[in-house]
């Protein structure tokens, strides 16, 4: 979920991913393509899935078969204590409802699971909330009281800017996963509901927030035009970090124009004999030379046309992308995910699965529950697909590269035959548990901790090359005045 506030490139939400009819931009050439592809991502900047795909765990056996009719469930409150939700099940109408130690507040009126790729099950005496492909975990609620913390039969909306707070604060307490890592004492903002007010309160938020310098957090009331994402300034700042006063950006438009002229770069200088692209250009490949291949991935999703059929959407973008470069001879390969801001798990890994011989640990991970975690979950990924590739590759990085982006980083980086260039990636690798305040606002958070296979967690520093020679910046002086791109360059010489 991408939430970005003041400063305009990094300060824009998109709830839902943004549709483009690609079709209108059939004539434009790779670098134009590219150009638009990559302004709707930097303006989502670290984008979420669809709202439940927050709470899931993914393995990587899909099953991307039709979704089944719901079945009737009894009516009641049902309640997920991991991610702090309810259902209220009621004459077949079924609301979702957020809740922590300070309050509740309807997250999905009237929720139709099937919206959002998933199924009500009733199994024994709990409902599950299962994915329309398989998954590690279902999302397994009880039938359980809530009233001690809140009546969800006379709920009402609350503009009372200490009441919000106090949800805030709570939601934060119960479930962001990275206090001491992040070096935030939260018990210091336990007494700021007596400071908000109507005037102050977003100012206040912020102020909070901005110390985490955490991507995954998020805030934004549509209605009041606010829209703030916690990691924004830091992603700004070391996109900017090689560049002189002369080059370095100052604003949106200066830092678009810098990667629109990256992206004309590698069209007019490394793609000059051609290219193809994925049905919605969310994929785009091509020939460096005779024997090594490039694939750049900008988004981790978005390549079917709704959730349910994603994961073979790409699958078959994959296939076509292999067979189509292993036609000219591809013996080596680079992929490019320097631009990529994230999207799905299960597409990363999906995808990853293209690149290994064997079955392998791609991550695990575990949720902050209040006090402790839940059990840690093992994703593990084989070969998969009619085309793989198993030959020499490097994968270059950046500070753009997020979320799932860094999961399918964490999928490739221990592979024998895999070498990491370019930076560290942006170190925001959990999912998005978002809740709704009282007033309607809405709020993401980092709930979950992932880990590579050997137990090693990158959340806030990301994931970079090993090798010193290897560390080359996505944006300098010297590749503007030189009109190169060093990544490039630098993959050329492995591979080479």
């Amino acid at each position: 979920m991408q939430l970005c506030g003041t400063t305009a490139l990094f300060f824009e939400y998109h709830r839902f991913i943004l549709k483009i009819n690609w079709q209108r931009h059939a004539t434009l050439d790779f670098c134009d393509c590219l150009y638009l592809k990559y302004k709707t991502l930097i303006m989502k900047v670290f984008k979420s899935i669809l709202v439940l795909f927050a709470l899931s765990f993914f393995s990587c056996e899909l099953d991307d078969g039709e979704i089944v009719p719901s079945p009737d469930p009894n009516s009641g409150l049902w309640y997920n204590a991991e991610k702090g939700y309810i259902l209220n099940i009621k004459d077949e109408k079924t609301d979702l409802i957020n809740i922590t130690n300070g309050g509740c507040a309807y997250y999905v009126p009237n929720f139709k699971p099937e919206d959002f790729g998933y199924r009500l099950e009733q199994k024994d005496s709990t409902i599950l909330l299962r994915p329309s492909f398989s998954s590690i975990a279902d999302i397994v609620f009880t039938a359980e009281e809530t009233d001690e913390f809140c009546d969800v039969l006379s709920m009402e909306p609350n503009n009372d800017p200490m009441v919000n707070y106090n949800y805030f604060w709570n939601f934060f307490n119960d479930h962001y996963a990275f206090f001491e890592l992040r070096s935030i004492n939260w018990e210091e903002f336990s007494g700021f509901e007596d400071i908000v007010t109507e005037a102050n309160f977003y100012d206040t938020l912020a102020a909070i927030v901005y110390q985490f310098e955490d991507g995954h957090i998020t805030i934004t009331d549509e209605a009041n035009g606010i829209e703030i994402n916690a990691g924004a300034p830091k992603l700004f700042t070391r996109l900017n970090a090689n560049l002189s006063v002369d080059n370095k950006a100052a604003n949106e438009e200066e830092l678009v124009a810098l990667i629109h002229l990256k992206l004309e770069l590698i069209q007019q200088k490394y793609l000059s004999n051609g290219f193809k692209s994925s049905a919605t250009t969310n994929m785009v490949y091509g020939m460096i030379n005779d024997q090594i291949g490039y694939l750049n991935i900008l988004e981790m999703d978005g390549f079917g046309t709704d959730i349910n059929n994603e994961i073979a959407a790409v699958g078959k973008e994959m296939t076509a992308a292999l067979t189509y470069l292993k036609s000219l001879g591809m013996s080596k390969l680079i992929i490019d995910t320097r631009f990529n801001t994230g999207g799905i798990d299960q597409v990363s890994v999906e995808i990853a699965s293209r690149f290994t011989t064997e079955q392998r640990v791609g991550f695990t991970k575990k949720a902050r529950l209040i006090e402790g975690f839940t059990p840690v979950k093992t994703v593990n990924f084989g070969p998969k697909g009619d085309e793989q590739f198993t030959g020499e590759i490097v994968l270059l990085t950046s500070p753009i590269t997020a979320s799932a982006a860094e999961v399918f980083a964490l999928c490739l980086k221990d592979m024998p035959n895999v070498t990491l260039v370019g930076e560290a990636t942006n170190g925001v690798f959990s999912d998005i548990l978002e809740h709704r305040l009282p007033n309607g606002a809405t709020i993401g958070l980092s709930n979950e901790v992932y880990a590579d296979s050997k137990g090693v967690v990158f959340e806030g520093v990301g994931i970079a090359p090993l090798q010193e020679e290897f560390l080359v910046p996505l944006l300098t002086d010297d590749d503007i005045q030189r009109q190169v791109d060093s990544g490039i360059l630098k993959t050329i010489a492995i591979l080479e």
